[in-house]
């Protein structure tokens, strides 16, 4: 029986034999290393705050939670998130694209004198146990 080479649909020619198989040329090894994880962080960026995929994954309680009240420590130059469920005067929405969450909160900074210019980056979060619930720190770096 000849080989006979066939074009696929996508254009790649795979070798078949009329009417069977060829022997397998390849001898695959599964691969058992570990595995990349999605990085954990807050972001500053132009519209407000990013929330990371990773970061979800890492506190899957806070996958369905739509409102984040945001605080600031100007001495530490820090913003404290806290995620609750009920909406209220100070309350910003967290809005999904894709997979992560955005805050659109351009007032927080520019109410608070803060530059989103200076600030934006990435930051790894700080979990801070308070009276009004538990709350994710990001200690801010300015940009040179």
């Amino acid at each position: 029986m000849k080989s006979k080479k066939k074009e696929s649909s996508r254009g790649v020619t795979t070798g078949k034999k009329e009417g069977g198989s060829t022997k397998a040329k390849f001898n695959f090894t599964p691969y058992t290393g570990p595995v990349e994880k999605f990085p954990s962080f807050i972001s500053v960026v132009k519209d407000g705050l990013a929330i990371s995929y990773g970061f979800l994954q890492e506190h899957p309680e806070l996958v369905k939670i739509q409102f984040v009240n945001l605080a600031l420590d100007s001495d530490s130059e820090a913003i404290g998130l806290t995620f609750v469920e009920r909406k209220g005067p100070h309350t910003f929405t967290l809005s999904k694209e894709g997979k992560r969450r955005m805050v659109r909160c351009v007032n927080f900074f520019n109410s608070t004198g803060l530059s989103v210019k200076e600030w934006k980056g990435q930051y790894i979060p700080v979990v801070s146990d308070t009276d009004g619930g538990r709350m994710y720190v990001i200690e801010l770096k300015r940009r040179r």
